[in-house]
């Protein structure tokens, strides 16, 4: 049966789910002790609620930017944030989220932040401090981007011109446009924003020129970029340590947020840098080392075919010039200052850097939280998941200990962000504190119910605490919050609830978020998955268990309820949305299954065989008529029809997946060939 290239290959899947697969039983827990020597001791249940003197602890409060925070402020900007303390307590707000706004944590003169620690302190208010400190550079590398930094239609000598801002200097090379066969790759300075080379066209051929531009993150578009955390590691770690070790923090203490930048977010734009800076290359190489015997196996892995690499620190300095499906089979070895091709098709340069990555900034991540409850408090620390990404995912030592959920303003992006937090927190191997923070799309709800279905949205996802933004002003909607978590926090349920979930694989076609009749959620996860070749009528992946084949089938119906029927040797289990299970029996080494629009889950049909008969009937119906179709084309069509044959005994052999393998490859050849004679194929009519 064939499957979706875009999902893993089966083996690749199988060994990523083993790697990635762990239980959420490793601890989360630690204990502060405030100022004043008082302990407490904090945990993080399963249900991803944070346990805190024994008892749970579920905000549900307003995010605070003290005006005593700005800079040159005074008395009077702090008279004006005891005022608004006053305000939230008499509207019985009990929770605050303390954020320095654009500033930078360590910017904020200590005596301020105190001033505010003592304040909520005093008056009986739980906080959790931000204490975002952007790192000093932007991730810069170069930008392996081939749709963009092109110019085509290159057919005279001339010179070629682009403009790259603030880059140092470009790799870049001609290449036929036809075959991609590269003619030079070479560097070239950028000077004043511009990359200019002078190129050597015969007549008549038609070239392109692609450019790798060396520039920062920050300068393709007007996101700050990712943190160069390789190089600035260090001087950021010791200069936010030595700024919140002088704060004294009380027993309304509850937790850090974001030690790096208000969000860390591996963009789309960060994916094309591959980075070039020195300590960078140096832990590149390292990594490398230990995921490789020698420099040969790597080269092998590369697909460098007989481009050879003198040791593992030039390894870390070959910049890969195509990116998916974009660009030339080739990279650039930027020790020896030469071109190279590459067998792409197996070269797992990508994948390598990829992994390297994810490993290395989670790393930093974990460090940095550990580092903070060690010598600041022994608080949970948490990240902002920006994205449903690895870096996310938790570690099976120490290192963080929640996720924030993006700022959400409208029901649906609570239920987006919300939603792939809560996959993240499940996938963590140790338990996971879940957090929330609302924007209101006009600065304020307009009435209760409004507010409360965005926190029912967010509880119904996993989410065990809620801050909404509000900015200096306190209008009548706030006492709605802790009229919420009243309610709330009497009922045990509302805080061990944990919704009832199935997964769709990340970056899957024509599937989103989604909420079941019975209450069950869709969700989004990084899991190795195949994709199946079902029709049209029909979707699913395959998650694989074991390397035998056995596994889990996701299929729903996209055209009403199908009873489809599937080879099988024994007893088939079926679960439903919402976790029920059902047995069917196979009779005469078929089982019948109904499909409806809701996904199920099929055990027990090995990947191998899991196609139905019908799926395979309707594609041998079809080649019979492209067959047809095609004997106007090629006028002798015998050897067609003897194929069509042989895929129908293959058939009534019960070799499905064979059969419709060689089926859907014939009509693939002919539907290419009646287009190249333009002709419409039977499936277009």
């Amino acid at each position: 049966m064939k499957v979706n290239r875009s999902y893993l290959s089966f083996n690749a899947a199988v060994i990523m789910l083993l790697l990635w697969s762990v239980c959420s039983t490793i601890a989360a827990a630690g204990a502060f002790i405030d100022r004043d020597g008082n302990q407490h001791k904090w945990s993080i249940g399963q249900s991803h609620q944070l346990e805190w003197d024994g008892a749970p602890f579920i905000p549900f409060g307003v995010e605070f930017t003290p005006k005593s925070f700005a800079p040159n402020s005074g008395n009077a900007e702090f008279e004006a944030d005891k005022r608004l303390v006053e305000e939230l307590k008499a509207a019985q707000v009990t929770d605050v989220l303390i954020t320095p706004g654009q500033l930078s944590i360590v910017s904020v003169p200590t005596e301020s932040v105190q001033r505010i620690v003592d304040l909520l302190e005093a008056n009986g208010i739980t906080y959790g401090l931000e204490i975002s400190d952007p790192p000093y550079s932007s991730l810069g590398g170069y930008v392996i981007n081939a749709a963009v930094n092109r110019v085509e239609g290159v057919r005279s000598s001339v010179q070629v011109s682009r403009q790259f801002p603030n880059a140092k200097d470009s790799i870049w090379l001609i290449c036929d446009a036809a075959t991609h066969e590269v003619d030079k790759i070479s560097r070239v300075p950028v000077v004043d924003g511009t990359a200019s080379v002078n190129v050597s066209v015969s007549h008549g051929a038609n070239k392109i020129v692609l450019f790798y531009p060396e520039q920062s993150s920050s300068d393709l578009s007007s996101d700050p970029g990712f943190p160069d955390m390789w190089t600035d590691y260090d001087r950021h770690r010791d200069r936010l340590m030595i700024s919140l070790q002088k704060v004294k923090f009380g027993k309304g203490l509850r937790y850090f947020i974001d030690p790096f930048a208000e969000r860390l977010k591996l963009s789309e734009m960060s994916d094309t840098v591959f980075p070039t800076s020195k300590a960078f290359r140096i832990e590149y190489s390292s990594w490398l080392s230990k995921r490789y015997s020698s420099t040969a196996d790597l080269g092998g892995s590369w697909g460098l075919g007989t481009h050879e690499l003198s040791s593992f620190e030039t390894a870390a300095s070959v910049i890969p010039l195509w990116r998916k499906s974009r660009g030339v089979p080739y990279a650039y070895d930027t020790t020896k200052e030469e071109g190279f091709p590459v067998i792409i098709d197996t070269s797992a340069m990508w994948s390598d850097f990829l992994q390297f990555r994810a490993e290395s900034i989670s790393g930093y991540m974990n460090s940095l939280a550990d580092v903070i409850k060690r010598t600041v408090a022994d608080v949970p620390v948490v990240y902002t998941a920006s994205s449903l990404d690895r870096i996310f995912a938790g570690s099976k030592k120490a290192g963080f200990d929640g996720l924030a959920v993006p700022v959400s303003a409208t029901e649906n992006d609570v239920i987006e962000k919300t939603g792939y937090v809560f996959s993240l927190a499940e996938s963590s191997p140790k338990p996971t504190w879940i957090l929330s923070r609302i924007a209101p799309l006009d600065g304020k709800f307009e009435n209760k119910s409004d507010l409360f279905s965005i926190l029912n949205d967010a509880h119904s996802l996993g989410s065990k605490a809620c801050y909404v933004e509000y900015g200096s002003k306190i209008d009548a909607s706030v006492p709605w919050i802790s009229e919420y978590a009243s309610l709330g926090i009497k009922d045990r349920s509302f805080v061990t609830y944990k919704p009832h979930t199935i997964y769709y694989p990340q970056g899957m076609q024509n599937v989103s978020t989604k909420k079941f009749k019975d209450g069950s959620w869709w969700l989004p996860k990084i899991v190795p998955s195949v994709g199946l070749h079902l029709g049209s009528s029909l979707s699913g992946y395959f998650v694989p268990k074991t390397s035998d084949g056995q596994g889990d089938a996701y299929i729903w119906s996209l055209n009403g309820t199908q009873g489809l029927h599937f080879q099988a040797a024994s007893t088939v289990t079926i679960v439903s949305v919402s976790g029920e299970e059902s047995q069917q029996k196979a009779k005469k080494g078929k089982v019948e299954i109904q499909v409806g629009p809701e996904p199920i889950i099929v055990r027990g049909i090995p990947l191998t065989q899991f196609i139905p008969a019908e799926v395979v009937e309707k594609e041998l119906a079809d080649l019979e008529k492209s067959i047809t179709a095609v004997a106007g084309v090629l006028h002798d069509v015998t050897g067609l029809q003897m194929q069509l044959e042989r895929a129908k005994e293959l058939y009534k052999n019960g070799q499905l997946s064979v059969s419709f393998d060689m089926a859907h490859s014939l009509n693939a050849q002919i539907h290419d060939t009646l287009a190249q004679a333009h002709v419409k194929s039977p499936a277009e009519n």
